[in-house]
Formats: structure tokens, sequence, C-alpha cells
């Protein structure tokens, strides 16, 4: 067989390197979690969660014709594969340190801490500080009170601080893995315990389809008064800082509309909108004007 000449082979590689390059700008691959309301697949495609709809525009205002394609993980095998480098970005990172450090990220929402949520019968049994947050320390050493929480959940830095440092006994109980969200709201809701920690557009999001959760109130905690905020996440490559530098562009934008924060803050209760309305307002007009992001 004839072996062909160098330079046809070399020229034949660059032409081959051209087109899987050429393939590769045709397409974009996105993470995708099931989280609702913040994230909500269906059928496979982003769908009707606060974060699926600005995916959407950020696809919609995408500078190419390109296909999008979307995989579905759990968080864990997704900041794997983004630590790994591969192609595709994630849209519900949440900007921690540790994660600015992993990955290239653009600010979307701002979200409120995680909360107690507390069976409304119970409201005279949590002891509360001046500025009407929950003594979390008093609280969970209480023993006229029970709480259920997830066994090893990570309820962030200042919460599991907490929990270490502070003793309690039968009174707080630690349920499986698998007893989340709408399970253990319906457990608290039923009599079974009285309080639980968990995000406030988590309950609202279950309350629309039970009514049996309206018994159910939520309250900011002491040590745990920071509100957080989703990201979009690309890996820490040339790529992955050229795709953030995109989206981020096209987040400032879609932020400019005065409608945009609805999208996840119609997913909060009254009370907590307004505590943490201050915060929010300075987010978005920050974020209108292109500063939200890392890269």
């Amino acid at each position: 067989m004839k072996t062909p000449s160098r330079p046809k082979a070399m020229l034949c590689s660059l032409v081959f390197g051209l087109l899987c390059h050429s393939v590769r700008a045709e397409s974009m691959s996105w993470w995708l979690t099931d989280f609702p309301p913040y994230s909500i697949p269906e059928n496979g495609e982003p769908g009707s969660g606060a974060v699926d709809l600005v995916l959407h525009g950020v696809m919609a205002a995408w500078p190419e014709k390109i296909t999008h394609q979307f995989r579905i993980a759990n968080t864990s095998r997704i900041w794997t594969s983004i630590d790994a480098g591969t192609e595709a970005c994630y849209t519900s990172a949440l900007h921690t340190p540790q994660r600015a450090r992993q990955a290239y990220l653009s600010d979307v929402f701002i979200l409120p801490p995680i909360q107690l949520i507390v069976r409304k019968d119970r409201l005279e049994q949590v002891p509360m500080n001046a500025n009407g947050e929950v003594q979390f320390a008093a609280l969970i050493s209480r023993r006229d009170i029970n709480g259920v929480l997830v066994s090893g959940r990570a309820y962030g830095t200042e919460l599991d601080a907490a929990l270490a440092g502070t003793p309690h006994g039968e009174n707080l109980t630690f349920s499986g893995s698998k007893v989340l969200g709408a399970n253990l709201f319906k457990m608290i809701a039923a009599g079974r315990a009285d309080y639980t920690l968990d995000y406030d557009f988590i309950l609202a999001y279950q309350m629309k389809d039970a009514a049996a959760l309206d018994v159910l109130t939520t309250l900011p905690i002491d040590v745990a008064n920071t509100p957080l905020v989703g990201s979009f996440a690309c890996p820490r490559t040339l790529w992955g800082q050229k795709m953030i530098e995109r989206i981020d562009h096209i987040v400032s934008q879609l932020a400019q509309n005065a409608r945009y924060r609805d999208q996840f803050e119609r997913w909060l209760l009254p009370g907590t909108k307004a505590r943490y309305a201050a915060k929010f307002d300075q987010f978005y007009k920050s974020r209108s004007k292109n500063q939200g992001s890392n890269h």
C-alpha cells in the first residue's frame, strides 16, 4: 500500500482538525439537574424552572445558529465533569469560594438563605432575637420542640458548624437521605416533627399542590442570614472562559428587563421576599450592568 507523502498527510490532518472544530462549534452542551422550582427539566430539556427560563433566553440570543444539547445528572457527577474540563456548562451552580476556584461563574439569581420551616402552632416555642431571627443554638438545645433534618446533607458552613458544636438530644433527629422536600414537609404538617431546615422557594413550590402544607411557615436564622447566588458554571479552560464571557454578556442583557427577577421571585413567600428586598434590588441593579461573573 502506498504511504501518503508527509505534506499530504499534514494537510489531511489539518483539514480533519478544522472539521472537528467546526463540528464542535455547531453545538453547545449544558448540564441540567432536577431541583424544582429552580430547575425543572422536562423530557430531557430545560422546562419551566426559574433558571430554565433564563437558559431559554440565553439560547435564543446565542450569536451563532447552533444545536443546544442537554445532559441531566446529579451535582456530584456534574462537578466531576467540570473538574475534568468537559466542554459543557452547568445551569444551577451556587456561587461559593470553592466553586469559583473550580469553574468560571456567571451570576443569574440571588437566593434567600436556608430558612427554618416550622409548623405555625409551634411558633411560641421558637427562640427569637431582637432582629426577628431564630436563635439556632438555643432552638436545637430545647426539649419542648422537635426537629428533623436529613442525614448527610450539607446545610451550609454556618449551620453545619452550629449543628456540630451545639449539644442536642432526641429532640433533633436525622432522617434517611431519601426523605427530602415534600415528604419531610408532610411529616411536619402531620405533627410527626415540628421543624426542619430548607429553602423557602422549595416549600412554596410544594405548597401549590398540597393544601395540607399551609400550616407551615418560614423564619430567618441568626447564623444563616446571608443570601446565596445561583450561577451558570463553565470549566476553567480556554473554552470555558470563552463560553462564560458569552453567557455573562447575554444574561446581563436579559437582566435589564424589569420582569427578569420575577422568574425566580414568583416562588418566594411574601415574608421572605420583603425581608431581603434591599439586597435583592442591589444584586439585580449590578447584574444588569454586566457585573456578575468571576472570569
